[in-house]
């Protein structure tokens, strides 16, 4: 409940038809991820937990929000549906996952909290995604999707079949797929039309760097992975390649506000001003 607009990367791609997904990916060393599976145990929830965690951290600073979504698959066979344990099926479906990061809060007290909304929302699983955004009243409520691959794969039948290969057809201009194991490998997909593939790389080291804040110090503060400057485009335009219009800063500053009103636009000895109280002072 609250959430008043839609987190999107993307907003061009609304209109754009998609196009099959490419993929970009990197893999965690053993090491890293043994170090990450600790400090997740530590902080006492799931490695699909964190990783939710640093994604919500990086879309809060790319969209210059504190207050994110971003969809999940999961496997909604709530006891609440009538005769679910008679039908068969993987039941899957794509829910909410709402970040806010608090001031002052750390990154064990951020992903523990997310664990506990998440949590408290699995009875819910079941419903659709559609209902979920007409009850609230808004049209798009993400752009980016989460898929935490933990299914068990029988590896060896696989092989003995041949020549098989699985692809997804995913209509989100970013999908993060995270599949666990020894080494953690972090693969995006996302549309060529509105990224490249430097984009999505760019966002994969992006999300690596927060996961290795969260494996390094989970008591470090979140605030300075929010504020940090954002290393790569947040997305190309439609028809990627074509040259931008000229614009000034003057204009840009005034479609962040529009855009973004109570965001952080200036963080100055531990005081903060949002881009709405910048305008006003502007317009003084």
């Amino acid at each position: 409940s609250g959430v008043s607009q839609g987190s999107l990367v993307a907003p061009s791609a609304l209109r754009e038809p998609p196009s099959w997904p490419r993929s970009a990916s990197v893999r965690l060393t053993a090491a890293q991820t043994s170090v990450l599976t600790r400090a997740a145990s530590r902080c006492g929830v799931t490695m699909n937990t964190v990783v939710q965690g640093a994604w919500g951290l990086l879309l809060a600073r790319r969209l210059g929000q504190r207050d994110v979504v971003f969809g999940s698959v999961v496997s909604g066979r709530s006891p609440e549906v009538p005769g679910i344990e008679r039908m068969l099926g993987f039941f899957l479906n794509t829910v909410p996952v709402r970040v806010r990061p608090e001031p002052g809060e750390s990154l064990a007290d951020l992903v523990r909290r997310v664990q506990e909304q998440q949590a408290a929302l699995t009875p819910h699983h079941h419903l659709g995604l559609a209902g979920i955004q007409r009850s609230l009243g808004v049209d798009v409520l993400f752009d980016t999707l989460t898929v935490f691959e933990n299914y068990p794969v029988d590896a060896a039948a696989v092989a003995a079949a041949g020549d098989v290969e699985i692809h997804h057809a995913l209509h989100y201009p970013l999908a993060l797929f995270t599949h666990p194991g020894e080494a953690i490998r972090l693969e995006l997909r996302y549309q060529p039309a509105v990224f490249t593939a430097e984009d999505a790389t760019g966002v994969l080291h992006e999300l690596a760097e927060v996961l290795a804040a969260v494996a390094e110090d989970p008591g470090r503060p979140v605030e300075p992975l929010i504020t940090g400057p954002v290393p790569t485009p947040q997305a190309q335009p439609s028809g990627a390649g074509s040259r931008p219009e000229v614009t000034t800063v003057v204009q840009l500053f005034q479609e962040q506000v529009a855009r973004t009103p109570d965001a952080v636009a200036l963080l100055c000895d531990g005081v903060a001003t949002t881009y709405a109280d910048l305008d006003a002072r502007a317009n003084r």
